[in-house]
């Protein structure tokens, strides 16, 4: 838990770069510009995370299991991923010629899309990394390309400068995290086995196929809705849409910190038959059901002043989108963790339906809704599937695991941050100093509440006395 909040923290950072970075976006280029930028990054999002995001999580998995054959699993990863590399490019410059639109966004795509490639393999690097818990270099790394992103291209738009050459310079930060990332794994000095393994590849494929399923129907049914809005309703449309999702998504890569550094751990519990695998899944979500909560409630009361703050005045459709997206914001928390919680236990197939179901019921519910009740409709689609998910989810956990009271934790919580809630409604304080008093609020109610533990506070002494 405790290595769990400093990763917290520093992913926080990088996070929160990250949503500078779209606000300096979404205000220089525009409702529309800002539309066309969020729809390349779903496109090309849609073709890539099938490998990226499912073979870092079977990356960090087995090596997590098995420490000394990282660079044996690194090198059969990094053969796999070369050999897919060449259709995906083939597929997205496919999707480039097919697509509607102006020679400007296929610039962009095409630029976003190789961006995303390459983020793919920084990104095995840094699951080695994690799987060694050297969380503080993972942290290093991510914050120092959300922050060079963000700085250059600010320097970019003040300049004059729009979509395109922002969006080149997002692919040209992306090759330098590349061998940024190479270089550190170089100096690595872990224990090494000789690479002799080469059907390594083939089987690394047939086990991550589930795994990679998971993350592609997980990433439909969570983004989408833009390309929906997009083609059904048109670039401003998506421009505010996104404005709305990325604060949230923003919110929940944060909160997701805590599924990263848990799963090495996880793994290894549940590959031992280790008694902890039940305690830490159960504390885990118990530390995300404190943590958004708050931000559910927050983010759904203070939505005007965020908007207002933020993105300015011609997003104002955004306030009551981010306010619908906000009451399902728990959901996402718990969702996100209880996936990969099943998925260090090896409950691919299981996982792999419910993903598949969530994905089908939102791409069904997106087709009938928007052309009838616009991009409110998408946000109420959104909340609904995570709410699907969430009892599936749920379900599943309980019939293949030791059960875990989600009921019974969300009580206290709940009421703190009602109480919280209430009481910023009645305060007409700027944005920053309502920020402050609602964490402080919260707090106290927990406390009052009895919330927190003696394992809680040792956590917290841990954290200020990393010697205790």
């Amino acid at each position: 838990v405790k290595n769990s909040i400093w990763v917290f923290g520093a992913e926080a950072t990088s996070k929160l770069i990250g949503l500078a970075t779209q606000i300096i976006a979404a205000r220089y280029l525009g409702d529309r510009g800002y539309g066309n930028y969020s729809l390349a990054f779903a496109l090309s999002g849609v073709f890539i995370i099938f490998l990226d995001t499912g073979l870092s999580a079977y990356l960090c998995k087995q090596v997590s299991c098995h420490r000394t054959k990282a660079d044996q699993y690194l090198k059969g990863v990094f053969s796999l991923k070369k050999l897919l590399a060449f259709p995906i490019i083939g597929i997205l410059i496919c999707l480039v010629i097919l697509i509607p639109g102006e020679r400007e966004i296929k610039i962009v795509v095409c630029a976003i899309g190789l961006a995303l490639i390459l983020n793919g393999f920084t990104d095995m690097y840094l699951a080695v990394f994690r799987a060694f818990e050297r969380m503080s270099l993972v942290c290093i790394l991510v914050v120092a390309q959300r922050a060079l992103f963000f700085l250059f291209g600010f320097v970019a738009l003040l300049m004059g400068y729009l979509i395109v050459p922002f969006a080149i310079l997002f692919l040209l930060v992306s090759v330098f995290s590349l061998i940024l990332a190479h270089w550190n794994m170089q100096r690595r000095n872990e224990e090494k086995e000789v690479l002799t393994d080469f059907g390594l590849s083939k089987k690394i494929m047939k086990d991550c196929l589930p795994v990679c399923g998971i993350f592609l129907f997980s990433y439909v049914y969570f983004r989408i809705d833009v390309v929906f809005i997009y083609f059904m309703l048109g670039e401003a449309e998506t421009g505010w849409y996104n404005a709305a999702f990325k604060w949230v998504e923003v919110l929940a890569l944060m909160v997701a910190s805590i599924r990263f550094a848990l799963l090495p751990a996880l793994s290894r519990a549940y590959a031992s038959q280790d008694d902890q695998f039940q305690g830490i899944g159960r504390e885990a979500v118990r530390y995300l059901l404190l943590i958004g909560l708050p931000l559910t409630v927050g983010t759904f009361i203070l939505a005007p002043k965020l908007v207002g703050l933020l993105y300015g005045d011609l997003y104002v459709m955004t306030v009551q989108i981010l306010q619908i997206m906000a009451l399902g914001f728990f959901l996402i928390c718990f969702n996100e963790f209880a996936i990969y919680l099943l998925i260090s236990a090896d409950r691919f197939s299981e996982v792999l339906k419910i993903v598949f179901a969530g994905a089908v019921l939102n791409m069904i519910l997106n087709f009938l809704v928007i052309p009838k009740w616009g991009i409110l409709g998408a946000a109420a689609v959104a909340g609904f599937t995570e709410l699907f998910l969430f009892f599936m989810l749920l379900n599943c956990m309980n019939l293949t695991l030791e059960r875990i009271p989600v009921f019974s934790l969300l009580g206290k919580p709940v009421l703190a941050a009602v109480v919280m809630g209430v009481v910023l409604e009645q305060i007409s304080w700027p944005l920053i100093p309502l920020i402050l008093a609602g964490m402080g609020i919260y707090f106290l109610a927990l406390l009052v509440l009895r919330a927190f533990n003696e394992q809680d506070f040792l956590v917290v002494r841990n954290i200020f006395n990393r010697a205790g």
